[in-house]
């Protein structure tokens, strides 16, 4: 029963399907929110499992240093995005959404015009669209 009080707040991991996010049982095209906070991440993944990963960008799961790693150059740089999402329930939602690096761009262009610690109390819509590689991106607008 205790239990239960602290699963509320647990943050879902926000996956992209086609055009859509997926968030939990629900498939949106935008999401409406506010960004937290962020943290860079490297994933190394070989014939589909997560092999290695590291939290800081410095350090992999076994504590190897990442830039002494032969598999550096194969990582998959990544941004997580904690986001309040407003726009699925009553209550707003904590989410995971971690951007590749092909958004990394969008969110540079995102931080370029605010200071960054205005970005949690800042309205923020996100969507998927196509850049001019017909690569899937990740978009960032101020509402």
């Amino acid at each position: 029963m205790i239990e239960n009080l602290f699963q509320k707040s647990k943050p879902t991991f926000i996956s992209i399907q086609g055009e859509n996010f997926v968030i939990g049982e629900k498939k949106v095209q935008v999401i409406d929110g506010f960004i937290h906070d962020l943290q860079p991440l490297r994933k190394f993944f070989f014939t589909g499992k997560l092999l290695c990963y590291s939290y800081d960008d410095t350090t992999g799961k076994d504590g190897k240093y990442c830039a002494f790693c032969r598999n550096q150059f194969r990582c998959q740089k990544r941004i997580r995005l904690m986001i309040l999402v407003i726009n699925l329930e009553k209550e707003p939602q904590p989410a995971f959404l971690e951007i590749n690096q092909f958004s990394f761009e969008n969110f540079e262009q995102l931080i370029s015009q605010i200071d960054p610690k205005d970005l949690p109390n800042t309205l923020l819509r996100i969507k998927i669209v196509n850049d001019h590689k017909d690569r899937k991106v990740i978009e960032f607008q101020f509402t």
